[in-house]
């Protein structure tokens, strides 16, 4: 059960808003909008840096291109230095294996 209203307190609350009306600015909408400055031109930020990226493969691609290619006769060291001789010659002789004869008979390798 809510009590009666009271008169008086109606009355507070009706002086209290007339006191806020009086005090408070008046209501503006354009004062609320803000200024907007006509935005100037601005590039997007990925240009300039593919740009400097082009400009530095193109710069690297013409540096390797205009190195002399180095002669590989005399860069590289002798690989073949040492006589020939013929192949697989230590299997023809049996003191160049001489742990052979512990393993069993079907395991040992026969050359023609």
């Amino acid at each position: 059960m809510n009590p009666e209203p009271d008169p008086e307190l109606r009355s507070r609350f009706a002086a209290q808003r007339r006191a806020d009306h009086e005090h408070a600015p008046a209501w503006n909408p354009r004062v609320l909008q803000p200024q907007s400055a006509p935005s100037a031109f601005r590039r997007p930020r990925w240009i300039p840096l593919t740009v400097t990226a082009g400009v530095c493969m193109l710069l690297s691609l013409m540096l390797i291109h205009r190195a002399d290619p180095p002669d590989l006769v005399e860069a590289l060291p002798v690989l073949f230095d040492a006589a020939s001789e013929p192949l697989f010659t230590s299997l023809n002789n049996p003191s160049a294996n001489p742990s052979d004869f512990l393993l069993p008979s079907y395991l040992t390798i026969q050359l023609p």
